[in-house]
């Protein structure tokens, strides 16, 4: 049984460009292959409990020998905070996603320290 509620599924389908964007971020996946991709609203759609934190999004797609997914931060800038934000959702969702190349993201705004 997914943990991944089908109201959090914004779309599961062969889009060519598929776009995670929030206040001015943005990651994109130009999809030359025709693969299908399913994008996933994480933070304030997907249970949580009050110690844990969510990304804000989640993109997976399925090739037939190596699926992938992309859980994507969009930040302003507190470095640590979005890798707790990723490792939660990571840790959360890694019974949905057992078999898949896991691969995190932070878009960012500003300089990192």
């Amino acid at each position: 049984m997914s943990l991944i509620l089908k109201k959090c599924v914004e779309y599961d389908e062969v889009r060519k460009i598929c776009v995670a964007e929030d206040k001015g971020k943005k990651f994109e996946i130009v999809n030359r292959s025709g693969f299908q991709i399913k994008k996933v609203i994480v933070d304030g759609c997907l249970k949580q409990s009050k110690n844990e934190k969510r990304c804000d999004f989640l993109m997976s797609i399925d090739k037939i020998n190596n699926p992938v997914v992309y859980f994507i931060e969009l930040k302003g800038g507190d470095l640590i905070k979005a890798v707790e934000q990723l490792n939660d959702s990571i840790t959360y969702l890694k019974s949905d996603f057992s078999n898949y190349v896991i691969h995190a993201r932070i878009i960012g705004t500003r300089d990192y320290k």
